[in-house]
């Protein structure tokens, strides 16, 4: 099972370079597939404890989630950023745990 743990998340990335007329639906097929992913992550409990209430507060209200909710530019940029440097993370560490797991 862990060797298609990224399955989603790599079909949403796919979804999202493929040149459509139909940009909505495009997105929202990126987005459910992201979503899945996201569900798996956290049936598998992979989620960090602050990643977990993200995508809690994420499945309650998904059309106006945001991790940036400030209108200050500063803020903003520092905001997003952070949010880089933490998805970087979370690859690395799923990677790890996907190997580790596939491995044992």
């Amino acid at each position: 099972m862990g060797r298609y743990l990224l399955i989603n998340y790599r079909l949403a990335e796919l979804i999202l370079r493929v040149s459509s007329k139909d940009r909505k639906a495009t997105i929202q097929k990126a987005r459910e597939a992201y979503e899945r992913y996201l569900s798996l992550l956290d049936h598998y409990e992979i989620l960090s404890t602050v990643d977990k209430k993200l995508y809690h507060s994420y499945t309650e209200a998904p059309t106006t989630f945001s991790t940036i909710s400030t209108t200050d530019p500063n803020a903003r940029r520092a905001a997003k950023i952070a949010n880089f440097k933490q998805e970087k993370e979370l690859k690395k560490k799923l990677e790890v745990r996907l190997s580790t797991f596939i491995r044992g």
